[in-house]
């Protein structure tokens, strides 16, 4: 038995319902369902001419995706796209678990026009009564979708070098073999988007950009923002400027699009972003460079960025008794329905809560995600504690004291380059909302009595009193008052010491075997992951003439630098990041 569905359609007259098959409409080029409007349908906000059904119905899919297609809690969808970000297509595919990973098939390039694919997709659902088994959906997929990696050619760095300078900083022979591996696997991490996407965009899941981009690497084919933070700042170390340039251009051009950076380099990606970080690299970019003709020819753009997070990822709070009112930026993306590159995961998850709950759980899904830590405790709330699941993610109303740092740091930044351009009412204006977030950061982060910043809860109104690396960051970006540098420095320094935290090794090490990668978590250990390159560089920069790699005590490395992270390097990673010279910019 055929399945069928309702469509409306608005004449002069009324709004008829009429019954259609999957197997109509795939072959409604050949009937003549037509009607005359002269006004729009409330119910698609299409404009119905006399035309064929299929072509109303993808001239509604085009409309819609002019305008912003919503689902039925009137929030948006995570894109326009009835392929790679909702839909019955969607859903079947990812439910079908024909991979083991949901971000695949989001991924794949269409073979043919997106209303081809959705008319044989049509086509499927009428000729298998709606239920169709795996091995159908797998075929359908096969037929119709190329497997990922067709939208990049081949390219090789220009300006890579084999030994950048900063290598002469690393004196133990290990370390310096393990550098030199590093800077060679920038090569193998570059990409460069094929003309072909700019051509047919609506056949890929991929957002086209003119200059190549450095990827994390494995399953992460696309350039993602906050983790390119740490790749500029390794690749600046490995003198590739050009490359840097046009990573930033290519943001730049996101930020024209999109009015912001967004998460990745997918269009499902393109209603959330990522911690704002592209006003500091365009920084760590001048200061190497000394190309402020950038600084000048982008500074609109610039002020964009920062806006679109001062103005919509921002609320205001009155502290308990208290007078103040207070602005706290928090990640908030207000978008419905699974995150494609997650879709299974997340679908299975809102189905153990009442459905009224589901879409609040896929808005705090795609905020944890904006926040880069997707998915840590520091995001669960249950009454209060740290402790929980997925189900219990609270991020939309948890103010990161590391977010909020970030957005003080872009303030002082863009205050500094308007004084450098002469644009002195400007500057004073930056320059005040620095003063103002400096001034939130010390009233409503800070806790005098451990002496350090913690999140802060809008709901509960108070601080989330437990540890998270982040909570350091005010010291990294100098959001605090420098008249308490050295207090403030010594009290997060006695903090650390306090809560223990050099004593345990993080992310993903195998105890058993030194060297070699270790397992659990959301995806395996990636090879050469892009952002952990350019930290891994920038402490051997800073630490080479200090650190020195343990004997070898017969121990089978398989080639892997012998590192005791219980001493040098896991010490290295906060010295580095948070206590060093650096801080004090």
């Amino acid at each position: 038995m055929a399945v069928k569905f309702h469509i409306k359609i608005k004449t002069n007259e009324n709004v008829s319902s009429k019954a259609i098959s999957w197997h109509d409409l795939a072959n409604a080029k050949d009937k003549k369902y037509q009607s005359r409007a002269n006004s729009r349908s409330h119910s698609t906000g299409c404009l119905y001419r006399p035309v064929t059904l299929l072509a109303a119905v993808l001239l509604c899919c085009s409309y819609a995706a002019q305008t912003g297609a919503q689902s039925a809690s009137g929030l948006p969808y995570p894109c326009d796209s009835n392929i790679y970000c909702y839909g019955d297509l969607l859903k079947t595919v990812q439910l079908a678990r024909i991979y083991s990973d949901s971000k695949h098939f989001v991924d794949m390039p269409l073979v043919d026009e997106p209303e081809i694919v959705q008319t044989n997709f049509a086509k499927l659902m009428d000729d298998t009564a709606g239920n169709p088994s795996k091995e159908q959906v797998q075929e359908f997929v096969e037929a119709n979708f190329n497997e990922p990696g067709a939208e990049f050619e081949n390219w090789s760095p220009d300006d890579w070098t084999e030994s950048p300078a900063f290598l002469a900083n690393i004196s133990d022979a290990q370390y310096y073999k393990f550098a030199t591996n590093l800077v060679a696997l920038w090569k193998d991490l570059g990409r460069k988007i094929s003309p072909t996407v700019a051509e047919n965009p609506e056949k890929f899941s991929q957002i086209y950009v003119e200059k190549p981009v450095v990827v994390p690497g494995g399953r992460f084919r696309e350039f993602y923002y906050w983790d390119s933070y740490w790749t500029i700042d390794g690749l600046l170390l490995s003198e590739m400027t050009t490359t840097v340039k046009g990573m930033l251009e290519n943001f730049l051009h996101m930020v024209a699009q999109f009015g912001m950076v967004p998460n990745g380099g997918r269009v499902y990606y393109t209603r959330r972003s990522q911690p704002p970080y592209l006003i500091p690299m365009i920084k760590e970019y001048v200061d190497y460079t000394n190309d402020t003709q950038f600084v000048r020819d982008n500074i609109g753009l610039m002020e964009k960025e920062f806006n679109f997070w001062f103005n919509n990822r921002t609320t205001e709070i009155k502290l308990n008794g208290s007078l103040n009112s207070y602005k706290v930026a928090l990640y908030n993306s207000q978008v419905d329905e699974p995150r494609p590159e997650s879709y299974r995961e997340d679908y299975e998850m809102a189905q153990q809560l009442p459905e009224q709950q589901r879409t609040q759980l896929y808005v705090e899904f795609k905020s944890g995600a904006e926040s880069g830590w997707d998915y840590s405790s520091r995001w669960y709330n249950s009454n209060g504690t740290n402790r929980g699941t997925l189900k219990n993610l609270q991020v939309t109303s948890i103010a990161p004291v590391d977010l909020n740092s970030l957005l003080c740091y872009n303030a002082k930044i863009l205050a500094g380059y308007h004084k450098l351009l002469g644009n002195l009412a400007k500057a004073v204006h930056y320059e005040n909302i620095h003063e103002n977030i400096v001034r939130t950061i010390e009233e409503v982060f800070w806790d005098e009595e451990d002496g350090i910043w913690y999140d802060f809860d809008i709901k509960a109104m108070k601080r989330r009193r437990f540890f998270y690396l982040s909570n350091v960051h005010p010291l990294w970006s100098g959001s605090y008052n420098a008249s308490n540098a050295a207090t403030v420095t010594a009290r997060v320094i006695s903090y650390l010491k306090s809560q223990k935290v050099l004593d345990y090794i993080g992310m993903k090490y195998n105890v058993n075997l030194v060297g070699a990668p270790g397992g659990g978590g959301e995806y395996d250990v990636q090879l050469g992951f892009g952002w952990t390159n350019g930290v891994a560089l920038r402490f051997l920069n800073d630490f080479g003439d200090r650190l020195t790699s343990p004997p070898d005590d017969g121990v089978d490395t398989s080639g892997a630098p012998a590192v005791d992270t219980r001493s040098s390097w896991g010490i290295a990673v906060l010295v580095s990041t948070f206590i060093n010279a650096r801080l004090f910019r």
